[in-house]
């Protein structure tokens, strides 16, 4: 039937993706007013648009895995839709603290309706779905409770990190843990999370929640580390607000160099920024790829128990593609 979950012998991950997202967008116009449905309309209207356009991975996630360890994915969905509101909700405050005035190609939401009732606005979309993950089962409360807290936890640390730049030493050890901590607590607690709901749904063994959380956190800090990959691919075009850039991508590019705070280039000039992002940028992306394909490969080593079908072929596939399809779109001319 049109817009059905594609069947065991659908022939890639992203064909599962791309069929799975318009489901859980469909979904989501239709759950958003009872999830939310003591919000006066125009407050609506703006949870509507923050979710608006996602790709969707972390939902993805929560039903591929839930099917691969024999689950249904009705069972699964309304969790995906959960994990979502959970990141559009980490993403309102992600834009404000740092700044983004856009977000996919669209006004962030607190150039919308001013950062006071943006902020709040993420709050209700995190108390709100702790409160049905719960009606959904403790298990679920307690994990996406915790989740946020996480996410916030890692939030902080990063912001503290950037306005404390400064006053960072030198010590490649140092900014190795800085940034694994950072990147585990921000995004891969996230994906975790989403692997170990795709468990519960499919009413999964302890073990293999654990290994499904061992495979989605992984999957989360490849996801991660390919995102800071694009942003320093797009230092380059960075010129009418490169300081800002830099200080935005310095956890990394002093994690995947052996450069100290004060080599960072935030004062100097055109030929001096073009000859030192010539000397630096080439190998700090070097680095970052092959991390990222450490980590897909130890994402995949967490499957080795999960029953052999179509299904966890797919999640097989999954960490390739996606880190593929985020390189691909930095890289396009």
């Amino acid at each position: 039937m049109p817009g059905a979950l594609p069947k065991p012998n659908e022939p890639s991950f992203l064909a599962y993706w791309a069929r799975l997202r318009d489901r859980l967008d469909r979904e989501m116009v239709q759950s958003v007013p009872d999830m939310f449905g003591d919000l006066p309309a125009g407050q609506a209207e703006a949870i509507h648009r923050t979710l608006e356009a996602g790709k969707r991975i972390r939902g993805c996630l929560i039903c591929l895995v839930c099917e691969s360890l024999g689950g249904e994915v009705e069972a699964a969905v309304s969790k995906a839709i959960g994990i979502e509101c959970i990141q559009a909700a980490s993403l309102i405050h992600d834009d404000y603290v740092d700044g983004d005035r856009m977000r996919r190609d669209r006004p962030a939401e607190w150039t919308l309706q001013g950062s006071r009732q943006a902020v709040l606005l993420g709050d209700v979309m995190f108390a709100t779905t702790i409160s049905r993950m719960v009606d959904e089962g403790r298990d679920e409360g307690r994990l996406v409770a915790e989740l946020i807290a996480t996410m916030a936890k890692g939030a902080y640390q990063e912001h503290l990190e950037r306005v404390n730049l400064h006053r960072l030493g030198g010590n490649d050890a140092d900014h190795t843990e800085i940034y694994e901590r950072i990147i585990l607590l921000k995004t891969g607690s996230l994906f975790a999370t989403a692997a170990r709901l795709g468990a519960i749904a499919a009413h999964a063994p302890a073990a293999m929640e654990a290994q499904a959380f061992e495979f989605g956190a992984r999957l989360g800090e490849a996801f991660q580390i390919a995102d800071d990959l694009v942003d320093v691919i797009g230092l380059a075009k960075s010129q009418p607000k490169r300081e800002a850039a830099i200080l935005a991508t310095a956890s990394t590019l002093l994690r995947f160099s052996h450069l100290k705070p004060s080599d960072l280039p935030t004062c100097l000039d055109d030929r001096e920024w073009r000859d030192w992002a010539a000397r630096e940028l080439p190998l700090i992306e070097t680095r970052l790829r092959t991390e990222i394909r450490a980590r897909c490969d130890t994402a995949l080593l967490a499957l080795e128990h999960f029953p052999e079908n179509r299904h966890t072929d797919l999640l097989y596939e999954m960490p390739g593609e996606i880190v593929g399809a985020m390189e691909a779109a930095a890289t396009a001319p």
